[in-house]
C-alpha cells in the first residue's frame, strides 16, 4: 500500500471574500423559476478553475447542485434534444441509516432492454447533483438508446462530511439496484456501474469494497476522466507540456491534493485503497472501460489505473478524447460528450450477457 504524502491537517477552507459573495449570489438563484435559472446558467464558463479554497467556499455557501454551468433540467433537455422525449424519468429515494439518498431512474418503456447502468456524477466530491448534465443528460442519452440508467447523488464533502459517507451512499444504492434490477428491466448480472471524475473514483472504490467485503459485483466498470489517486501520477513530458499550455486543463496537482484532503478529512486516509482506488491491488475487479480527456491533469490517474489493472491480470480498455478538456460531459452540446456516450454504449453492448 502506498504511503500517504506529507500534508497539513485538514481545516475548513476559508477562501477569499469575493468567492463567498459568489456563493451567496448563486444561492439566490435557487429562488428563481427553474427555466429562468437554466437560461442564466446555460452558458459554459470558459475559464481556469479557481484555487480550491475559493472554490470550496463558494460551494459551501451555495447549493452545491448548482455546480458546473448547465443545470440540465429534464424537461428542458428534452426540448433541446427531441430524441430524448420518449424517456420516462422517475424520481426515487433510498432510506438508509444516514438519511435518504436521492435517485432517479431513466428508461424508454418502448425499447427492449438487455443491460443497464448505475451512473455516478462527479464534482470534486463537493458539487453536482441529479440535474447536472453529467448525470441527467448522460442518463437520458443512454436510456433513449435502450440502456436504462439509475443515477443518484451522494453526501458532499461539505460542512464536516468526509469519506466514507459518499462511498457508503453509492454502495447502498448499488446494493439496492442489484437487488431490484428488475426495475431497470434486467437481471443483476447485466447491471454495470460507472461515473465521471469523482464519480469514477466512487464507482471504482465501491467495486473494490464489494470485491473484498462480498456483494454483487458489477458486470463492468465505466470510468470517465476519473480521479483515482490523491497524488496524481506523472504524465509523459510531452503530454504534461500540452496540459500546461492549456489554461483550461482543469486542475493542477495542488488543487487535486486539496480536494482529496477535503474529501477524506485526515491525511492518513490518503493511503486508503477504497478512498483512492488506484492504490493497492486491482486484481479481481470486473472488466473496466476508461475514457480520458487529452487536456486534463487527471489523465495520468486514468492511465496509471489502466496500467495497473493490466499488470494485475484485469481486463481493461482505454480511450482518449483527443482535444477534450476535463468535465466535458457537463456540456451536452460538446462533440466530445456525444463521442464518449457512444463509446459507453458500445462498451455496454459488448459486455451484455449472451451478446
Amino acid at each position: 500500500m502506498a504511503t500517504a504524502p506529507t500534508a497539513p491537517t485538514v481545516k475548513a477552507p476559508r477562501g477569499r471574500l469575493r468567492f463567498a459573495l459568489a456563493g451567496y449570489l448563486l444561492k439566490l438563484l435557487t429562488l428563481l423559476p427553474a427555466q429562468l435559472r437554466r437560461r442564466m446558467m446555460r452558458t459554459h464558463v470558459d475559464a481556469a478553475i479557481p484555487k480550491f479554497h475559493d472554490y470550496f467556499r463558494t460551494l459551501a455557501i451555495c447549493d452545491p447542485t448548482l455546480h458546473f454551468g448547465w443545470a440540465a433540467i429534464p424537461a428542458a433537455l428534452k426540448e433541446d434534444f427531441p430524441a430524448l422525449a420518449a424517456v420516462t424519468v422517475t424520481d426515487l429515494g433510498l432510506d438508509t441509516d444516514a438519511g435518504r439518498v436521492p435517485m432517479r431512474l431513466y428508461r424508454d418503456p418502448a425499447l427492449p432492454v438487455s443491460r443497464a447502468l448505475v451512473w455516478i456524477h462527479g464534482g470534486g466530491f463537493t458539487g453536482g447533483g441529479l440535474d447536472c448534465a453529467e448525470a441527467n443528460w448522460v442518463a437520458l442519452e443512454l436510456a433513449s438508446q435502450g440502456i436504462p440508467v439509475l443515477t443518484m447523488t451522494y453526501r458532499k464533502a461539505l460542512n464536516g462530511v468526509h469519506y466514507p459517507a459518499p462511498s457508503d451512499d453509492v454502495l447502498a444504492v448499488w446494493n439496492w439496484a442489484a437487488a431490484n434490477a428488475q426495475m431497470l428491466g434486467v437481471d443483476a448480472d447485466a447491471l454495470h456501474l460507472g461515473g465521471g471524475s469523482a464519480g469514477g473514483n466512487l464507482s471504482a472504490g465501491v467495486a473494490k469494497r464489494l470485491r473484498d467485503q462480498g456483494g454483487p459485483m458489477p458486470a463492468s466498470l465505466l470510468l470517465v476522466y476519473p480521479l483515482l489517486h490523491a497524488v496524481l501520477p506523472k504524465l509523459a513530458p510531452e503530454d504534461e507540456a500540452h496540459c500546461k499550455r492549456s489554461v483550461k486543463a482543469f486542475a493542477d496537482a495542488d488543487f487535486v491534493m486539496a480536494a482529496c484532503l477535503n474529501y477524506v478529512g485526515d491525511p492518513a486516509a490518503l493511503s486508503d485503497p477504497y478512498a483512492f482506488p488506484g492504490l493497492g491491488s486491482l486484481a479481481g475487479l470486473p472488466p473496466v472501460f476508461i475514457v480520458n480527456a487529452q487536456f486534463d491533469s487527471l489523465r495520468g490517474s486514468g492511465q496509471a489505473f489502466a496500467d495497473q489493472l493490466a499488470a494485475d491480470g484485469g481486463t481493461v480498455t482505454s480511450a482518449c478524447e483527443t482535444g477534450a478538456l476535463h468535465g466535458y460531459l457537463m456540456t451536452p452540446s460538446s462533440p466530445f460528450a456525444h463521442s464518449t456516450v457512444a463509446r459507453m454504449r458500445e462498451w455496454l453492448n459488448r459486455f451484455t450477457p449472451g451478446s
